[in-house]
């Protein structure tokens, strides 16, 4: 008897089932891709029970006449791709082919779709009863299909009660539902739950422009968060350069990246990262690299255990993203997944930095940025062969001062009530009419950019996306100190509202950035150990610390080379105060490492962080009206000046709007 067989087709579905449909929400997912693939203008999708009685998705897309229709429910049946070399070119939601089976082998299903090209009226309804046709007929329908799934699982009790309860399931279903809007703004949704209508959004008008896609997100945000959010605008292009092995020698292909969308204000977080949304060529993905790079951007911006909220949109060539990784496309792998991650870093800190100075035009490139002219990194390169310059603009810096503040011990002297000003426009910032950033690089991709963004005598995007409401950083307006709180926390009044400043968070931040600056100019002398100190490492990390030994010379780490993985270690920064050094030394290389690149905010942080806690002013020191101006222009010289190194506020606003609510002046 032979122990080899062929499963039934049903069979097979069904295991495929078990990938692809883990819970309704898979299902909708599903459905909700074909009807996008298929063009459609508006989506309508209805469920009961959380999904398990009912699912029905109908769109207005291009539909399929009766073969078509017959031939989708087939294993593997798809319009979308018909060789393996269309996988390096995909640009539609799905592709393999295996959905609609599957979906129908466990489920009451039924199909009925219409072709946009047909005038006589008539659809044509499929049948299937948990994988076999029942019945096929002609029917009346619009333009366009629906497919309707009813007691999903029903033929398999033991997945059926893997189900959670209806509310779980049901905020499954709504998480993709929001992915879809946020991904479609120029497709209209419409959201049916036990009858009742929860959503219905209707398509947002798009050209394809980059200043109509922000348009349309921001509209499609606006409706999913408060406007207290405060969210930020992104604006990123680069080249990603990486190495390709041929058959006898080695090639770079280079290939732009565009990262684009809305992210958080420092201080704008979450517990989870259930606000973190990241597409990929407009795909929703979960990607682990992307998560680290939002956490890096965002650092000593946020309090630890907190998440950026964001929805960002990375645009590269398919050919450097390989989406047939995972069943339900729920992953995807890039062909250089450090150099993306560097660029979304990047793209991020940038935006980041440019609201905290207040700067009206886009940041400068850094000096890195002008001489190398792109990403580079070989796939097979380690992070420490590329240094990532985050902007450091010099310009901004404030001068020497002390490092820290007097303090007066008698009744604090309240200035005179004059406004502080803002700071004046910083050099090196565009006006608003010259928005473009004169690097080097990818000159082909940005005047195609630029082509399709803007009409020669047209807006830039820059100041579209200012018009659009971007939110202007609180120390870029003038403010006055009407007094001191409790001794710990200074009052000014701007044309806004009430400001409160936490003045021992501010001067942290302020003494954190100088003794960083210190550090990166190597005004700080090293402070040489008693007795120096062999420290082994590992093969992996010795090459690593190889290629880092200048530059932690240069921040005061005099690590030399010993040996084939020995190092010695004669002097170390002045801050640090440790007993164990082998384990200092062992810590910042892990810091090092995660940070995927030379970071001077790495190279004993924590350390220094305490340093500065224990020298900035305190609660209950008195501060006269002139050394509070001082703070507060030393914080506006800041790079971060919004949350102290641990990432706690610096600064709280409430708004004039706010205050009537509370005193009842106003209905909210």
């Amino acid at each position: 008897m032979s122990l080899v067989h062929l499963l039934p087709d049903h069979v097979a579905n069904q295991i495929a089932a078990g990938e692809v449909v883990e819970r309704p929400a898979s299902v909708v997912k599903e459905l909700v891709e074909n009807a996008i693939d298929a063009k459609a203008r508006r989506i309508t999708i209805e469920i009961d029970n959380g999904g398990r009685s009912l699912i029905r998705v109908t769109d207005d897309g291009i539909g399929m006449q009766r073969d078509d229709a017959l031939m989708c429910l087939e294993r593997h049946a798809t319009s979308k791709i018909s060789a393996a070399t269309d996988l390096s070119d995909i640009h539609t939601m799905g592709f393999r082919g295996e959905a609609l089976p599957s979906i129908a082998s466990v489920s009451r299903f039924t199909l009925t779709s219409r072709d946009q090209d047909d005038a006589s009226g008539e659809a044509t309804r499929v049948i299937v009863q948990g994988g076999k046709m029942s019945h096929v007929e002609a029917a009346p329908g619009p333009k366009g299909s629906c497919v309707e799934v009813r007691q999903l699982f029903f033929n398999l009790p033991a997945r059926r009660k893997f189900l959670k309860t209806r509310e779980t399931e049901k905020a499954h279903i709504q998480h993709y539902l929001t992915l879809a809007m946020l991904a479609h703004p120029e497709i209209g949704f419409k959201f049916i739950q036990d009858q009742r209508i929860l959503w219905h959004l209707n398509p947002i008008e798009t050209d394809g422009s980059l200043e109509s896609r922000m348009h349309g997100l921001r509209e499609r945000l606006m409706f999913l968060y408060s406007e207290k959010t405060s969210l930020l605008p992104v604006e990123f292009e680069d080249q990603i350069r990486t190495k390709v092995r041929g058959d006898e020698v080695e090639q770079f292909e280079e290939t732009p990246i565009r990262i684009w969308g809305f992210t958080g204000s420092p201080g704008v977080s979450r517990s989870t990262r259930a606000d973190q949304h990241l597409f990929v060529n407009q795909r929703p993905v979960d990607n682990k690299a992307l998560n680290f790079a939002l956490t890096e951007a965002y650092h000593t911006a946020l309090m630890k255990g907190k998440h950026p909220v964001c929805c960002l949109f990375l645009e590269i060539a398919p050919a450097f993203v390989d989406v047939n990784v995972h069943p339900a496309k729920k992953e995807v792998r890039f062909h250089n997944e450090y150099a993306v991650k560097q660029c979304t870093i990047r793209a991020v800190k940038r935006c980041l930095l440019k609201f905290s100075m207040g700067s009206s035009g886009p940041h400068p490139p850094s000096p890195h940025e002008h001489a190398e002219g792109r990403t580079d990194v070989p796939a097979d390169q380690t992070p420490a062969s590329m240094d990532v310059a985050l902007e450091n603009n010099q310009e901004t810096k404030p001068a020497d001062k002390g490092t820290s503040l007097g303090c007066q011990s008698d009744v604090m002297d309240l200035p005179s009530f004059e406004t502080i000003p803002p700071p004046a426009k910083r050099q090196g910032t565009s006006s608003p009419g010259n928005t473009q950033p004169q690097a080097p690089h990818g000159e082909t991709w940005k005047a195609r950019v630029h082509q399709e963004s803007t009409s020669s005598t047209g807006p830039t995007s820059e100041t579209s996306l200012s018009d659009m409401g971007s939110p202007t950083p609180l120390l870029a307006i003038p403010m006055r100190i009407i007094g001191v709180l409790g001794r710990l926390y200074v009052l000014l009044e701007s044309d806004r509202g009430l400001v409160l400043m936490d003045q021992h968070a501010a001067h942290e931040r302020v003494l954190f950035e100088q003794l960083l600056e210190k550090l990166e100019r190597g005004e700080i002398q090293s402070q040489r150990l008693l007795l120096a100190e062999t420290i082994e490492l590992s093969p992996g990390d010795t090459q690593f610390v190889q290629d880092m030994l200048p530059k932690l010379q240069r921040l005061g780490v005099e690590l030399s080379a010993f040996g084939d993985r020995t190092f010695m270690l004669d002097a170390l920064p002045p801050m640090v105060q440790t007993k164990n050094v082998r384990q200092f030394i062992l810590d910042v290389i892990d810091s090092l490492k995660a940070a995927g690149h030379m970071n001077k905010m790495r190279l004993s942080e924590d350390v220094i962080a305490k340093t500065v806690c224990r020298q900035a002013i305190k609660a209950n020191d008195n501060l006269k009206g002139p050394e509070l101006e001082r703070l507060i222009r030393d914080l506006r010289a800041c790079q971060m000046p919004y949350t102290c190194p641990h990432g706690r506020p610096t600064l709280i606003e409430m708004p004039f709007g706010e205050l009537e609510k509370k005193f009842g002046r106003i209905q909210g």
